[in-house]
């Protein structure tokens, strides 16, 4: 039987992926702590293990564990169970950089991705509501017109619901017709997460969580662009 990953102690390197370097690297182990319980036929070990990706630095938890139910008659080897933390999937969402939005607002946009990428996904749907809230709290939008149903006929009256400040901010001239439209749309799986407890497709939270970072990206992140182009200009002439 084949163990040579018992060898994948302290000083042992290999290729993981790395978070903040967002592509595979090298990384070493520079603390392990093994357990090992073997008893008769029967053996179980356990490697806790603080890694360090040799590109960046940044450290990162490992666990490697394996018993006799991780032995693979075909390879003749035992194939053990190794979990990362941070948490690394195919589809992981690498978090934005936004140095110029509201502190609560990257608060909360924070935790959306972590609860994205930890399968939180009542939580994340809960959480994106609250942002898409938290940004017309912060441009100033409290209301917006609602086409409201009267004697066969639609006025537009101001409601100071979710829905009406999405119109606010398009009333504002903050989003397009377009955008609040999708807003609008994807708004829906917030409520169905707080007020019916429905899980959501991580296809469907991937989808609004692009939509909330367009958003961000235009109302914060693209007018400091445009300020540092300007004053680039004026600083020319």
């Amino acid at each position: 039987m084949k163990t040579s990953y018992i060898n994948k102690s302290q000083g042992h390197e290999s290729y993981l992926t790395c978070l903040r370097c967002r592509s595979v690297t090298i990384h070493k182990v520079l603390v392990s702590f093994d357990t090992s319980e073997n008893q008769d036929e029967y053996f179980e070990n356990s490697a806790y293990q603080i890694i360090e990706c040799q590109g960046c630095l940044e450290i990162s938890f490992q666990k490697i564990y394996y018993d006799n139910g991780c032995y693979d008659y075909i390879s003749d080897e035992v194939i053990p169970v190794i979990s990362i933390y941070p948490i690394r999937s195919k589809d992981f969402w690498y978090a934005k950089e936004y140095q110029h939005l509201p502190k609560n607002l990257i608060g909360v946009y924070e935790e959306i991705i972590k609860c994205y990428n930890n399968n939180c996904l009542i939580s994340c749907a809960g959480l994106i509501r609250a942002l898409v809230e938290g940004i017309c709290n912060a441009n100033g939008v409290k209301d917006g017109p609602i086409n409201i149903e009267y004697k066969n006929t639609k006025a537009p009256k101001r409601i100071k619901n979710l829905a009406g400040k999405i119109n606010g901010l398009y009333e504002k001239g903050l989003i397009t017709k377009a955008h609040s439209a999708a807003i609008h749309e994807h708004r829906l799986l917030g409520n169905e997460a707080l007020h019916e407890l429905t899980i959501q497709s991580k296809e469907n939270l991937k989808i609004y969580i692009e939509i909330i970072e367009i958003t961000l990206d235009n109302l914060y992140k693209m007018p400091y662009s445009v300020f540092l182009i300007n004053n680039e200009k004026q600083s020319v002439f």
